[in-house]
């Protein structure tokens, strides 16, 4: 039977989370035809360049590596995709909605992981290259995102304890 109520929240969700998906894939690759600066500091002293600015080859890496987050963020909305489709079919408490959970907390571990890594791969490549005249100041504190992992560990947590609670409900089942 399906829940009309639930499958009008579930509809929400699934437009929400097309319009992230396509929102984190235009925005990195929007920096290749706009004048947005991409900027390094040091020492209080500021280097700026476009994406036009520089050789193919140097912005092509630049957007690939803005890119890598955005696509773990894709991993995990394609996960909430399919469970709103899920949810929308009535399977709500199924257990083999666990994974998708785990998923979801994986993929966010991973975008807070890469996000971490976006400045350091860009300003060590474009120094290496000679495109910029010197490796960026990074802050190892203003590098961590520690709200991508706690959001992670949450829906992996939340998974493993509905994978925990489908176990013991066949269990309970197979005890008579």
């Amino acid at each position: 039977m399906i829940d009309r109520e639930l499958s009008k929240w579930s509809s929400i969700l699934l437009a929400l989370a097309y319009l992230t998906a396509f929102m984190a894939l235009a925005a990195p690759l929007g920096l290749l035809f706009g004048d947005s600066p991409l900027a390094l500091t040091k020492g209080g002293e500021i280097w700026s360049t476009t994406l036009q600015q520089m050789r193919f080859a140097d912005a092509s890496f630049c957007v690939a590596v803005l890119l890598l987050p955005n696509l773990a963020w894709v991993y995990c909305v394609a996960q909430i995709i399919t469970l709103a489709k899920r949810f929308r079919s009535g399977a709500v408490f199924a257990a083999h909605n666990s994974r998708y959970f785990i998923r979801i907390g994986g993929g966010l571990a991973a975008m807070g992981a890469l996000s971490m890594v976006v400045l350091p791969a860009i300003a060590s490549f474009l120094f290496a290259r000679g495109a910029a005249p010197w490796l960026a100041d990074m802050p190892l504190w203003g590098l961590i995102e520690p709200d991508l992992f706690m959001a992670g560990a949450f829906f992996y947590v939340l998974g493993k304890i509905m994978q925990r609670g489908a176990a013991l409900e066949e269990l309970a089942e197979l005890t008579v």
